[in-house]
Parts: C-alpha cells; structure tokens; sequence
C-alpha cells in the first residue's frame, strides 16, 4: 500500500474562482502525471524516496518555471505593456487606480491561457478584489493561440 500526502496553494491564490477554469484543467493533469509515476514505483523504490530532495526539487522548478506564483506583480514590470496587448479588444489598464478597466467597469478576475497544454502551457493572470466584472480570452490554439475576443461575466 501507498500513501501520498498532497497539498498546495489554495484556490483564490492561484485566481480559480470557477470548477471550469482552464488551470484546474491543467493542474489536474499535472497531478495525475505524478501520481501514475509514483504509482509505478515498487515499493521498496517507493519507500527508498527521499522526501527533502523531492521537496527540494519542487522548489527548485518553481523558483525556475514560476508555475504557481501567488504575489505580487514585479516592481519593474511596465503594467500598460503587459496589457496593451489587449487594448483592441477593449481591456486598458489604469495606472492611475492600478486596475483594468473593461466596458467602463473594473476587472476582478482576469485570465489569458496563451497557451494550451500541461507541459508547455502558460497563462496571465490578475485578480482586484475592486472589480465588478470578469473577464476571459478566447484563443484559437489551431491557429497558433490567436486572441480572437474577450468575453465578460458580470458577478452577482
């Protein structure tokens, strides 16, 4: 028999407030892909672990990859750049008031997947606890991750 003890960050610290978020989706895989290889090891394999180096490793790859950060933006981050990229769609950031700004209100939750899958996936994010709408990317990854539109939920 095996025990695994898993934990992490909580939901609102990764900016999931909805079951289908595409990150639960991607997380999701993530864990199965550990677990199936923990799985596969025998148990005198399974046992011989050492939990700090694995603990270590995890680490590492975070402070690496960035995967799962849940702080602020950099200091040196230039916030109109990063969003700019959206202003046709009609998302603007407002340095004024550190927020963005779309259809007139300001975002609570907002989340581009730029880019599909598990492996190689990458996604921006931002939550302001001011806002009074959220908003989500629509790509087309057949077409190389294209931003198509943003779509807008107002909460109740």
């Amino acid at each position: 028999m095996k025990r695994a003890w898993i934990t992490g960050y909580r939901s609102y610290e990764l900016n999931i407030f909805k079951d289908n978020d595409p990150k639960v989706q991607v997380i999701k895989e993530v864990l199965k892909k550990y677990l199936r290889a923990q799985l596969e090891l025998n148990d005198d394999e399974f046992r011989a672990r050492n939990i700090e180096e694995v603990k270590k490793k995890i680490e590492d790859r975070d402070k690496t990859k960035g995967e799962a950060w849940a702080i602020e933006p950099y200091p040196d981050v230039d916030m109109e750049e990063t969003y700019g990229v959206y202003k046709d769609f009609g998302l603007e950031y407002d340095s004024g008031r550190d927020c963005l700004i779309f259809d007139g209100k300001v975002v609570r939750n907002f989340i581009d997947v730029y880019k599909e899958g598990v492996e190689e996936g990458g996604a921006l994010t931002r939550y302001d606890e001011k806002g009074v709408i959220d908003v989500k990317t629509v790509r087309d990854f057949k077409n190389g991750g294209t931003l198509i539109r943003l779509e807008m939920e107002v909460l109740k």
